[in-house]
């Protein structure tokens, strides 16, 4: 991860940090700050992939909005409500799916 300024590059992509979310466009990658509003809701999914090869049979999501923005983080995150989170990711149409959560203790990331 390298960072400069007000942008981050996680992998192979850039990532710039935002003030408001709603400026953003779909499918930017952006990083926004804030406090977790809602307690996260981890899921325990079954894959539903019959035709295809799986390599898990379930996936673990967590869902929790910070200031009030719907966000997806393909993995378990243990934030608790009130937390200040920094995020990554990109934005879709009805909620931020995240690749990288910054708290003051840890970061969490997929690989």
């Amino acid at each position: 991860m390298n960072q400069v300024d007000d942008k981050i590059i996680i992998g192979e992509f850039q990532y710039h940090m935002v003030s408001d979310y709603d400026e953003a466009t779909l499918n930017q990658r952006i990083g926004i700050t804030g406090v977790v509003d809602s307690k996260p809701v981890i899921k325990h999914s079954p894959s539903r992939r019959p035709f295809k090869i799986r390599l898990v049979d379930y996936f673990v999501n967590t869902w929790f909005t910070v200031d009030g923005v719907k966000v997806l983080y393909e993995g378990p995150a243990f934030l608790r409500k009130g937390q200040h989170v920094t995020l990554w990711g990109k934005k879709k149409h009805d909620h931020f799916e995240v690749i990288r959560i910054e708290t003051e203790d840890f970061i969490l990331e997929i690989d």
